[in-house]
């Protein structure tokens, strides 16, 4: 699957509730969600239902490698 697609459905909504028993959140919130960060243009749909891009400026501020770099060297400082 690419890696710029994340799954969003009734599925994953489950599965998450399920780890997170202490969480409520129906269907019709979820959705409401979906489209407020649609509106935000934080995700975008994807060809196949459920499926989301989500915006690389939001998450990487537009540069995924200077974001991987700065992971590796804070994880490099806690092994030492």
């Amino acid at each position: 699957m690419n890696k710029d697609v994340v799954n969003l459905d009734s599925y994953t909504l489950k599965e998450f509730l399920k780890f997170n028993d202490r969480m409520m959140l129906s269907m019709t919130t979820f959705r409401r969600g979906l489209v407020e960060l649609e509106e935000a243009k934080i995700i975008a749909k994807a060809l196949r239902k459920g499926h989301f891009f989500i915006n690389p400026n939001f998450v990487f501020n537009g540069d995924r490698i200077a974001f991987s770099t700065i992971l590796e060297k804070e994880n490099a400082m806690l092994s030492n």
